[in-house]
């Protein structure tokens, strides 16, 4: 359900060496509006966080739910929308990006796990 986002990981994982990152993001962000939660302040209300770079950022998504990861997502884009390059220079080298990624893998049923 989630590959179309989680095959970014490696890109965002090694962000200082990824080649046409401003390419990288624009595809990511194509693909995360097929899934984006459209909701996404009402999702982290209901988790405890706020829309803000510093709650979202120390999310912790060891037990969360897909549909904290996707809001997670979906606010750091709707962030950069606001701040222009919020989602480049705090999100994605921080790490935020890659561990909602990652959790979605691990939660996605296709995987094959």
């Amino acid at each position: 359900m989630y590959e179309s986002i989680t095959r970014y990981i490696d890109a965002f994982d090694d962000w200082e060496s990824t080649e046409e990152p401003g390419r990288v993001i624009s595809e990511f962000l194509g693909d995360l509006e097929r899934v984006a939660d459209h909701h996404y302040t009402d999702t982290l209300e209901r988790f405890g966080l706020e829309w803000s770079a510093g709650s979202m950022s120390g999310a912790n998504l060891t037990d969360a739910p897909a549909e904290l990861a996707v809001a997670l997502l979906t606010a750091a884009y709707r962030a950069d929308h606001f701040s222009n390059g919020i989602l480049e220079n705090e999100f994605i080298p921080n790490g935020l990006v890659s561990r909602c990624l990652r959790r979605l893998r691990e939660l996605d049923p296709k995987k094959g796990r």
